[in-house]
């Protein structure tokens, strides 16, 4: 009996007891008033378009009956930016793997109605306060304005993220806060872990790198010789490049950009002591600034900062089109984890591949319009509404694939039609093949290249065809009586009311 109990035990605690995954992200979702929206969760990386290295793919569900919603991924970045994404509603994200989070929200009063609980949702909710927002400088400030009023922001920031994190319900800085009810409310059901008050505590403290925004952007120091001197840049210093150990938040990859110009330009000043605000990008723009770059990133950060760094230009070059076989070369000889390396390897061979997949079959002349082919494919669709979606693997992929698995839900609750159809130039087929079956996009989609097709599309713009989808994604819409309806807004975005003008 003994010796059966002891095999029953641990398979008691197996089937009872399941060990959760550490890496999944959990989040419910409670929204009052809807209308059995679709809800999305889209991540959002340091540079536009590029693929998620950890394999995130956007998901989404819709909300049942009761305005209930459920999604789950085992691929989050941790500390990395994702927006959730209901009806034209955007709710900013920093996720850590392992958040198991909940949301209520008011659908018809999103903004103070908004609140997170359950693990992890102290970030959120703290980041939302509107003392954390950001606040602009003004380009008639002197440095030294700059510099006492970032200051002063900051360390305004920092004394309220220090009395929420400890609890300090009678601090000053909550006691005189004019949202001092929802402040306490975060303190007793959502209080921060240590790991949310360190990655918010480095944000603010970040801010004090946005002098060299406020340099660039202000004319009146376009002569002035950089003083490297001035307090405002006590914050550069290799103590504090520390506290950067990674890029996966897209802010910590705009800061690490100004660290590097500014120690580079503090070397390059060793050698001419007169260079000025207005040379800065001069000097930036160089093959030895690159040079410089790799060297200096090897030696004061970590090799984690390093493969991101290299590992995000690589694969924005690679989703717009571009070829760079020197910096690849260089990021297979001083990548050290093969996590990036995996996954740009994985997109080059799509991108080589791509086309002959036969699951996808992308290559089959049936998918390449030209006008006579377009106009079949529209006459098979007559008598029934018709979304199309014009967009370009090159400029609007980055925009057009967060809204993936929406447009399968949109098709079906809207009864219409989706055709995908990519104006690019031919070489860029290879480009459109990839960014379809990397985010397993199952839906009907044709190419038509821009070359020998300048008036196809007449009927839906008066753009000049290589620049009809440039910078974003193009809609039209089709009814059911063969109205065409075109330059619309993105169809997820309309209220109901609003698309009933369009579709019949």
């Amino acid at each position: 009996m003994k010796t059966l109990l002891a095999l029953l035990i641990p398979l008691s605690l197996l089937f009872f007891n399941p060990t959760p995954n550490e890496n999944n992200v959990i989040i419910k979702g409670n929204i009052k008033n809807a209308g059995q929206e679709f809800v999305s969760l889209g991540y959002f990386p340091r540079l536009r378009g590029i693929f998620s290295f950890d394999n995130f793919k956007t998901i989404g569900a819709s909300t049942d009956a009761k305005g209930h919603f459920e999604l789950q991924s085992n691929n989050i970045t941790d500390g990395a930016d994702y927006v959730l994404e209901f009806n034209n509603k955007y709710i900013p994200l920093i996720l850590f793997t392992g958040d198991n989070l909940t949301f209520n929200v008011d659908f018809k009063n999103v903004e103070p109605s908004f609140f997170a609980t359950g693990k992890g949702s102290g970030k959120i909710n703290v980041l939302r306060l509107e003392q954390f927002d950001y606040v602009p400088f003004k380009n008639n400030w002197t440095i030294a304005q700059f510099n006492t009023k970032n200051d002063s922001i900051v360390t305004a920031k920092l004394s309220l993220l220090d009395a929420i994190y400890k609890k300090k319900t009678n601090d000053i800085t909550v006691a005189k806060a004019n949202n001092k009810t929802r402040i306490e409310q975060i303190i007793k059901q959502s209080p921060l872990s240590q790991k949310e008050y360190d990655f918010i505590k480095n944000q603010i403290t970040f801010q004090r790198y946005y002098v060299v925004d406020f340099i660039l952007k202000n004319p009146a120091l376009s002569t002035t010789i950089i003083d490297f001197k001035n307090p405002a840049f006590n914050s550069f210093n290799k103590n504090e490049y520390k506290k950067i150990k990674n890029l996966n938040a897209a802010y910590s990859g705009g800061i690490l950009d100004k660290i590097l110009q500014v120690e580079y330009l503090k070397n390059k000043q060793i050698q001419d002591p007169t260079i000025t605000y207005k040379n800065w990008n001069g000097y930036i723009n160089t093959p030895e600034y690159n040079n410089w770059v790799s060297a200096y990133l090897k030696k004061e950060f970590t090799p984690e900062v390093h493969d991101q760094y290299y590992s995000s230009i690589m694969a924005f070059l690679m989703t717009t089109g571009e070829k760079d076989k020197e910096r690849y070369k260089y990021l297979i000889e001083n990548c050290t984890d093969q996590k990036y390396l995996h996954r740009i390897d994985g997109f080059e061979n799509l991108l080589e591949n791509g086309l002959s997949d036969k699951k996808y079959n992308l290559n089959s002349d049936n998918f390449t319009l030209n006008e006579a082919k377009l106009e079949a494919l529209l006459k098979n669709h007559e008598g029934r509404n018709t979304l199309i979606i014009f967009w370009s693997a090159a400029f609007a992929g980055s925009s057009i694939l967060y809204d993936v698995p929406a447009f399968a839900n949109f098709k079906n609750k809207q009864k219409i039609d989706v055709i995908n159809i990519c104006i690019d130039k031919t070489e860029q087929k290879p480009l459109w093949a990839a960014r379809i079956i990397d985010n397993e996009w199952m839906m009907p989609h044709f190419f038509m290249p821009i070359e020998n097709n300048e008036s196809t599309l007449n009927k839906f713009s008066n753009k000049k065809i290589d620049t009809f989808c440039f910078g974003g994604a193009t809609y039209s819409i089709i009814d059911k009586d063969g109205e065409i309806h075109n330059n619309l807004k993105n169809p997820l975005k309309m209220t109901n009311e609003e698309l009933k003008a369009y579709i019949k």
